[in-house]
């Protein structure tokens, strides 16, 4: 226990919480496996702040950690170097979509794909016309922007 937290001569309250070794190691592969605190703490049935600072006395000194969190982010890179090697492995054991997976990952691979045509698009006659119709609606837009910009004006039947 750490000195900050002496116990106290009164015995109010809950009793302490003391992990045993099976527990402490059901503790470090929750959070290898990127469990956090919260959720360690409610499986055990502890206020988290109990769990934070029973890591804390138990690996403080031993990992040089003043928080929970330090300890967590060390516990969920070894899961993460665990993972890698076991993906690793798995791919070298002939798994093809490991081994596609992984080369995306770290390697820059990718899929490609392409789409070649070669025949003229068919469009229905409604399409067709709307084709049209939109073209020649561009083409009266640019008259219009001509003939304000020289300053023609036409009038209601297009006669200038």
């Amino acid at each position: 226990m750490s000195e900050k937290r002496q116990k106290r001569e009164n015995k109010t309250g809950r009793p302490e919480v003391v992990f045993t070794d099976d527990q402490w190691k059901k503790i470090n592969a929750f959070l290898t496996a990127r469990a956090d605190g919260a959720t360690i703490a409610r499986y055990f049935g502890i206020h988290p702040d109990t769990l934070y600072a029973k890591v804390v006395d138990k690996y403080g000194e031993t990992y040089d950690i003043t928080t929970f969190s330090a300890y967590a982010a060390l516990k969920r890179e070894e899961g993460n170097e665990l993972l890698r090697r076991t993906q690793f492995d798995i791919a070298m054991g002939g798994n093809v979509t490991m081994l596609i997976w992984l080369g995306k990952q770290y390697l820059g691979q990718q899929d490609t794909s392409s789409i070649t045509h070669g025949g003229s698009i068919k469009t229905s006659p409604f399409m067709q016309l709307l084709m049209e119709a939109t073209a020649e609606m561009e083409k009266a837009q640019d008259i219009n922007k001509e003939d304000v910009s020289t300053g023609v004006q036409q009038n209601s039947t297009g006669v200038e």
